[in-house]
């Protein structure tokens, strides 16, 4: 089932408060909603970074595992906050996990469409440089 993301729900994610309706309702039309039940994990840490993702309902954990094998929860986060953006935007490895603490959904949004949008709205790139 194919679901219309509301870009307004994007403006609600600080990374993409300054960014114009037209180019947030191109970006919206790339997105996807991702469900998850509590205890579900998102991404693992260092699995490739493809996507960045806005919850929009629930909370989840970001967690980092050691060398020594111990595991700690870095942040809980609560609805608006993106995760993934990071890795995703730098090409690199995720450097945490994310797990569902509630139910969650979020919005994802894959890097391949972010970097074109990106590419054709260079003003995207220079205010997430900001």
């Amino acid at each position: 089932m194919i679901v219309d993301i509301d870009y307004k729900k994007l403006r609600d994610a600080s990374l993409f408060k300054g960014i114009s309706d037209d180019v947030l309702i191109e970006l919206a039309r790339h997105c996807h909603l991702v469900e998850l039940n509590a205890g579900d994990t998102l991404f693992h840490q260092d699995d490739v970074a493809d996507a960045l993702y806005i919850l929009e309902a629930g909370q989840i954990h970001i967690t980092r595992k050691y060398p020594t094998g111990e595991e700690v929860v870095l942040a809980t986060e609560n609805p608006f906050y993106v995760v993934g953006e990071v890795s995703m935007l730098a090409g690199r490895p995720r450097s945490g996990s994310v797990v569902a603490v509630s139910d969650c959904t979020l919005i994802g949004l894959d890097r391949a469409t972010f970097m074109d949008v990106c590419g054709r709205h260079p003003e995207v790139s220079l205010y997430m440089l900001k």
